[in-house]
């Protein structure tokens, strides 16, 4: 057909969860309001059946199979690194199901497990809106609760296969002489590191998304200049956002991969708004 590959449904997975909204009015009276509104969403995913022979699909770093969740991870396991070596160790399994120490990234990758999903707990958005007489504030933010992210473009940077490339600080913890306790090994180039149990961060965050406020001129000022009513505000997107992740944003990472597309940039604007 002049193709090599091609796209088909193969097999099935179930999604199960909770969606809800609570609104609260603190004050509610005709100078003075405050309402806040909590949203949640929870998923539960699970995959009933793959191909006819039920056979596992593998990536780099998730695996799809039959009973677990659609991204979960499939990635060696990390022993640290040898005090007197500077090496990477990882942890393995003999027939007889009893746990080794191997350096070797070929038995590593040969004994990988599903060490969690990218799927979160809950996730969801919390804002306040306020208003007392003319002024008025409000508040957006979006929260995620659980899951796991590999931070691919951290580690990236931690990697030492090109010198010339730009690096983290955090390499400044390699070890570099007999005795040295660290988590990150010696530097060694051209070495291509597996991704371990190690590397997976919580992806729970907190960001702000929005902040805005208003001041809506009083009718008496206004109605001498010709408007119906005119109101200023100032407003910042993106202001912030509080994670475990060093090199990216989870809010845009569905799968759990990185990728170096930019994030939202925190941006500032001004506006006036007039009723004629």
């Amino acid at each position: 057909s002049g193709f090599g590959s091609y796209y088909r449904n193969s097999g099935a997975m179930r999604n199960r969860g909770v969606e809800f909204a609570l609104t609260g009015y603190i004050f509610d009276k005709s100078d003075l309001q405050w309402s806040v509104t909590w949203m949640g969403s929870t998923v539960h995913n699970k995959v009933l059946k793959l191909t006819e022979d039920g056979k596992d699909i593998i990536g780099s770093t998730q695996i799809i199979r039959e009973g677990e969740t659609l991204y979960s991870y499939y990635v060696a396991r990390s022993a640290g690194v040898d005090p007197m070596t500077g090496e990477k160790m990882y942890w393995a399994t003999d027939k007889d199901g009893n746990n080794y120490i191997t350096k070797s990234t070929t038995v590593a990758q040969n004994n990988r497990i599903i060490a969690g999903s990218r799927i979160p707990d809950l996730y969801g958005s919390l804002s306040t809106s306020f208003r007392w007489k003319n002024l008025d504030f409000s508040l957006s933010t979006n929260y995620s609760i659980g899951g796991k992210n590999y931070d691919g473009v951290y580690y990236g940077f931690m990697s030492c296969y090109y010198v010339s490339e730009a690096k983290h600080k955090d390499i400044l913890r390699a070890w570099r002489k007999p005795g040295d306790i660290t988590d990150v090994p010696k530097y060694q180039i051209k070495e291509t590191p597996i991704v371990t149990d190690d590397k997976l961060v919580d992806a729970s965050y907190f960001a702000i998304k929005n902040i805005t406020v208003g001041y809506t001129l009083p009718k008496l000022w206004t109605s001498k200049i010709g408007f119906k009513s005119a109101r200023i505000a100032a407003s910042v997107d993106n202001l912030c956002i509080f994670t475990h992740l060093k090199g990216m944003d989870p809010q845009y990472s569905l799968t759990g991969g990185t990728s170096y597309s930019y994030a939202p940039t925190r941006t500032a604007s001004f506006s006036l708004a007039l009723k004629f």
